[in-house]
């Protein structure tokens, strides 16, 4: 008798008799399978690197900022919060373009004093909360860049004219949080007569604060600026994370889109080789063969295929992926993290849909009638 293990080796054989059909098959689905991955694994290594930035680089408990491109907060915000018993450090954050030393950049201003209850900057050289006024800090690249050390002397032109002499007073490598190479203390802009508004605020409370009055505190802060949000590290850490999730599921949509037509590729394929295997089809059940075992050997034939399109597309995409992530920035993401679940899910799924695809043409090869087949 025809076991199922017959079946499965048929399968095989058939798959592997005409190779260039197979591998045109599953091309589709490779394609788009990589495409996925390749997602899958930038996106996961955005999470993670951010989720690791703000565990270990944020100690404010909570961060007041918006999903409203060009809204901000006004700078006296962190000054009324900074009078309230229940806040302990605040510090907002603004970034602007200027002229430091000639070259145009982008720069960003903070409260150097309050920075290190808030953000841990990792300064290697000098220190952020020096009693020098007009205080700068320098990105390590910029100031190998420039040949800059810490006591030199920058000078900075803003947009409004004003040009104002800052002191180095530190270096600083990771950019995670701070992705600008010049952290000047707001000092400096208000020397300058600079009025750019803080686009997101760090706050820490103090020890004893009464939790309740904490959460009065900012629920007023919620009230007066709608349109920004109030949340803790943990909440702003996951809303980041759901926006890199909103955009992978965009792209898995589309591509969603091109593998069911690569199933469709697959079903017209068995389709064909159904009718044109009429006689050997019809050989193998005179043989002995069940149409039940018929039926199986066709949709084995078609989950190979998937399954072959599915390993290739997931191996070029973990390749792709990360080439992907190798050419990030390193303030988005630093390591190649690999969603395995998600990627063996993947192979499943496939195999799956391809035996779903199969299902017509295994039905047809299982009503064929021996004699007129023969």
């Amino acid at each position: 008798a025809v076991t199922s293990g017959v079946a499965g080796r048929l399968a095989r054989q058939n798959s592997a008799r005409n190779p260039r059909r197979t591998a045109t098959t599953a091309a589709a689905l490779m394609i788009g399978l990589t495409l996925v991955t390749t997602a899958l694994v930038a996106g996961q290594s955005i999470k993670t690197t951010l989720a690791g930035t703000i565990e270990k680089s944020v100690q404010a408990e909570y961060i007041v900022s918006t999903q409203l491109l060009e809204v901000e907060f006004p700078n006296e915000l962190a000054a009324e919060l900074q009078g309230s018993e229940l806040v302990d450090a605040v510090t907002g954050f603004r970034d602007i373009e200027a002229s430091v030393d000639g070259d145009g950049s982008g720069v960003a201003a903070a409260d150097l004093a309050q920075l290190g209850n808030l953000i841990v900057v990792s300064v290697d050289t000098g220190r952020a909360d020096s009693d020098i006024g007009n205080a700068v800090l320098v990105s390590e690249d910029q100031a190998e860049e420039a040949v800059l050390v810490v006591g030199d002397v920058v000078l900075t032109a803003f947009a409004n004219g004003n040009s104002v002499d800052a002191t180095i007073v530190g270096t600083f490598s990771d950019q995670s949080i701070i992705t600008q190479d010049f952290l000047f203390d707001t000092a400096v802009f208000d020397a300058a007569n600079v009025s750019v508004a803080d686009e997101w605020l760090a706050v820490s409370t103090a020890p004893r604060a009464d939790q309740a009055a904490v959460t009065a505190l900012f629920d007023d802060v919620q009230a007066a600026f709608p349109f920004g949000d109030v949340e803790t590290a943990g909440e702003f850490r996951e809303r980041l994370e759901g926006m890199v999730d909103d955009l992978l599921a965009i792209v898995n949509i589309m591509v969603f889109l091109a593998v069911i037509i690569a199933l469709i590729g697959i079903a017209n394929t068995l389709a064909l080789s159904v009718v044109e295997r009429t006689r050997e089809l019809g050989l193998v059940r005179a043989v002995g063969m069940s149409r039940r075992q018929l039926r199986r050997m066709v949709r084995f034939e078609a989950a190979l295929v998937a399954v072959f399109g599915a390993v290739l597309g997931v191996g070029i995409g973990l390749l792709f992926g990360w080439g992907v992530v190798r050419g990030l920035p390193a303030s988005f993401a630093d390591t190649t993290a690999v969603p395995v679940d998600s990627i063996v899910a993947l192979v499943v799924i496939s195999a799956v849909a391809g035996l779903i695809a199969a299902w017509l043409p295994a039905r047809r090869a299982g009503r064929m009638d021996v004699l007129d087949a023969i």
